[in-house]
């Protein structure tokens, strides 16, 4: 069984998570905030995380930051109705392993968590918009 941990997602989503993962073997566990995240961990290993980018008591960052107390820190997924370049960018930048937009899309989903669980980075499952190439976020023109 593998565990997943969804930190922050709306009925909706959980809802969506569920129905896409049916049969897929996947335990999905849920917290609140990034506040929970921290009882979460205690009770066993989780292949994933996957977050909203907002929390009511935070956001990914604290989830991100929680993740970084563990000897061996699970991938962290982080999910945005409005995801773009920007939250793309500042979330690999930080640490983060992807941001997927929501609402999901089945095969995107299982396929970086698939690659979540082996801890491979590449290719991504979201990408930034096309206006924006991957070329503007290493730029030295400032």
């Amino acid at each position: 069984m593998k565990a997943l941990l969804a930190v922050g997602l709306s009925n909706e989503e959980m809802g969506s998570l569920g129905g896409l993962l049916t049969g897929g073997g996947w335990n999905i566990r849920t917290a609140g905030g990034w506040t929970q995240v921290f009882l979460r961990l205690r009770e066993g290993p989780y292949r994933a995380v996957i977050c909203q980018s907002i929390l009511p008591d935070g956001d990914w960052r604290d989830v991100l930051d929680e993740l970084r107390l563990c000897s061996s820190p699970p991938p962290l997924i982080v999910t945005c109705r409005l995801a773009d370049a920007s939250l793309w960018a500042e979330v690999l930048d930080a640490g983060g392993f992807d941001v997927l937009p929501s609402p999901f899309e089945a095969s995107e989903l299982i396929r970086t968590l698939e690659r979540a669980g082996s801890r491979t980075k590449a290719p991504r499952a979201w990408e930034p918009p096309a206006l924006v190439s991957a070329d503007s976020f290493c730029s030295d023109d400032s």
